[in-house]
């Protein structure tokens, strides 16, 4: 699905509204995510003790970072390793071809049916044309 315009205006604040009142991401997986906030927000020179800045940051994540046209690529839970494979190597060389023509791009990826915050988000919403 791609979203620009008003589609992408009501996809976002659908997100940022999910986000705000959504559950936190299990005690489980916790780890993951220091270590990739440590790491992201770090390079963003925003210090770990910077709560309101990287509250900031995560909800730009929901705001696909104001890029004015948006992507969500998904699958079927019901699909195995080989389409989760085969669907990887799509976006893999979609991304190479953005990047190689000079276009930013940022990938949020829920794997296994361990969904990011994001993508638990997207998941609850139906269709925003």
């Amino acid at each position: 699905m791609f979203a620009t315009g008003p589609a992408r205006a009501r996809l976002v604040e659908a997100l940022l509204e999910a986000a705000r009142r959504g559950p936190p991401l299990s005690e489980l997986f916790q780890h993951f995510r220091r270590e990739l906030g440590a790491e992201v927000y770090g390079s963003m020179g925003i210090a770990r003790e910077d709560k309101e800045g990287r509250a900031v940051a995560v909800m730009r994540n929901f705001e696909f970072f104001r890029a004015p046209l948006a992507g969500i690529v998904c699958m079927h839970r019901d699909l195995g390793p080989a389409d989760a494979l085969s669907v990887g190597m799509f976006l893999q060389t979609f991304l190479l071809a953005l990047t190689e023509r000079g276009l930013g791009s940022c990938v949020e990826v829920s794997v296994a049916g361990i969904p990011k915050s994001s993508a638990r988000s997207w998941r609850s919403h139906q269709n925003f044309r």
